[in-house]
């Protein structure tokens, strides 16, 4: 349970460089707010986000993090809920739009 509520690594996929983006402000409270562990920004269209180099996928990162932030659109989640599994993560938070309908 300690990886859960104090993970020494999180990968947020989803991350983004669009400041109005959700995956812009979960990197940047994780920053700001002081997370000392190993953060991991996931997107296939950017090489680094607030400073931090950032992955394609979940899949290539140097570790399989503690935990998954997936700040992404619900039709995204199924697709990166697989990757995930497949390199190993097995503590998620999805935080995305428009799941009131499912």
């Amino acid at each position: 349970m300690n990886r859960f509520f104090e993970p020494r690594s999180i990968a947020v996929v989803g991350a983004s460089a669009n400041r109005s983006k959700g995956g812009y402000r979960v990197l940047q409270n994780l920053i700001e707010w002081g997370y000392t562990g190993r953060i991991y920004p996931v997107n296939p269209k950017a090489d680094e986000i607030l400073g931090l180099k950032v992955y394609p996928s979940i899949e290539d990162l140097p570790e399989v993090p503690d935990l998954a932030l997936l700040v992404l659109p619900r039709d995204m989640v199924p697709e990166a809920l697989k990757q995930a599994g497949r390199f190993g993560v097995d503590r998620v938070i999805i935080v995305a739009n428009r799941f009131s309908d499912a």
